[in-house]
């Protein structure tokens, strides 16, 4: 099955998806909170915080409509010429280097937990760690991102698995999810199970295996690791019955804010109009190391927007790409970064779709649209710092299998004349 570039593309997918979700489910329960008048003060409160319900609506509202806009035309202007997309090369085998730093992940990922200690963890599994507060400081910093790898570990033995159809290389694949799964539950890097469902989405889709069962299977498994991430911290912290339980994790899943979360980028809007821009929030990260007094670092961002905006004194809000350019330079300069963003990134998507032999430098940055859409730019471009460094010793193992050239077929008129 050929596809061409005037085709919806993963990435365009999630962003529809995202948008459609907040529109159409999002958007009809914060109507009902609005006039629903047996909603206590602490939930209105979390959804509309001070400021007037209307307004938080309308300014959410159109927000994600601007960015369902953006999305759908940059991605026809930069696909509008793409050429037609030819089958994955399927992978040979890895290599030994990345049995090693599967190896070294998988001790980061203990040293984590014991840092942490199992009976903090079996108290209350999920709950939202302040590293801050660990002795182990930048120590467990570093480890706790390389235990991250883990995602990246789980997505190339899935594509061995696609291209060997191997059991070994499934269980594998498996295994490092979950190990994903545990360190983002336990320290609450919730945005790595986005990247890894995104990534595998992905990968069956280059590998042109995805159709609705599929995605189905590998989706709906990280919405219930999410939902349980709620029903835990209900049973946990307020002791509640499990079916009470559910329902309270149903309802703090939705007024969780993740990505374009419309309450979200309708309050930090408004707070916004009152008390004026941070400029240049989104590209502080870049001279932040070499002045940091004089700067407002990314990971400062959240506590601040959580405290200010939603009375939080001990966790933060996350802005994502668009509420953070938005509170950097205004309506009309932010959204105009927000479609400079898109081009930018449908360019990459456009790279990556070109190639028969999949770039995984250009891939995985791709890949971690989830973490820029939810989180910053600046812990986005770490993120991948991080993680490339740590993909460039494994690169040098990637094997790919070989292809025999396809020989030039003459035309019919020469073959007459032979």
């Amino acid at each position: 099955m050929q596809h061409t570039g005037k085709k919806f593309t993963p990435v365009l997918w999630l962003v529809l998806l995202l948008c459609v979700a907040e529109l159409v489910v999002r958007l009809p329960y914060m109507l009902w909170a609005k006039s629903n008048s047996y909603i206590g003060y602490a939930s209105r409160f979390q959804n509309f915080s001070i400021y007037s319900p209307n307004a938080v609506i309308f300014d959410g509202t159109m927000i994600v409509l601007m960015v369902l806009v953006a999305s759908f035309v940059a991605q026809r202007l930069v696909m509008a010429q793409a050429p037609r997309r030819p089958q994955i090369t399927p992978l040979a085998g890895l290599g030994w280097q990345t049995y090693a730093v599967a190896g070294f992940t998988l001790l980061a990922v203990v040293f984590c937990l014991l840092t942490l200690g199992i009976q903090t963890i079996l108290e209350n599994i999920s709950a939202k760690r302040d590293l801050d507060e660990i002795d182990a400081g930048i120590l467990l910093y570093i480890f706790l991102k390389a235990s991250l790898f883990n995602h990246v570990l789980a997505t190339l033995f899935y594509m061995l698995y696609l291209s060997t159809r191997k059991l070994a290389h499934l269980g594998l694949a498996v295994f490092f999810g979950a190990a994903t799964a545990l360190v983002s539950i336990v320290f609450s890097q919730r945005a790595m199970l986005f990247v890894l469902g995104f990534e595998i989405v992905y990968i069956t889709y280059l590998f042109g295996e995805l159709n609705v069962r599929k995605l189905l299977a590998y989706t709906l498994p990280i919405g219930l690791v999410l939902v349980s991430i709620g029903i835990f911290r209900s049973t946990a912290s307020d002791g509640l019955p499990l079916g009470e339980a559910v329902l309270l994790g149903f309802d703090k899943l939705m007024m969780s804010r993740y990505f374009f979360h419309l309450g979200k980028l309708g309050c930090v809007f408004e707070w916004q109009s009152y008390s004026g821009l941070i400029d240049f929030l989104s590209f502080n990260f870049l001279v932040e190391p070499f002045a940091p007094e004089k700067t407002i670092y990314f990971k400062e961002v959240g506590p601040l927007v959580g405290r200010e905006v939603f009375g939080y004194s001990s966790s933060g809000v996350t802005l994502g790409l668009v509420s953070e350019f938005l509170l950097s330079f205004g309506a009309v300069l932010g959204s105009l970064f927000v479609f400079i963003s898109f081009v930018a990134i449908f360019n990459l998507e456009r790279f990556v779709l070109a190639r028969r032999q999949l770039p995984l430098l250009a891939f995985f940055a791709l890949a971690k649209m989830p973490i820029l859409f939810n989180t910053s730019l600046g812990s986005y471009f770490y993120q991948f710092l991080i993680e490339s460094a740590m993909l460039l010793p494994i690169m040098m193992g990637v094997s790919w299998v070989k292809t025999a050239p396809v020989r030039a077929i003459a035309p019919r008129a020469q073959l007459a004349t032979a």
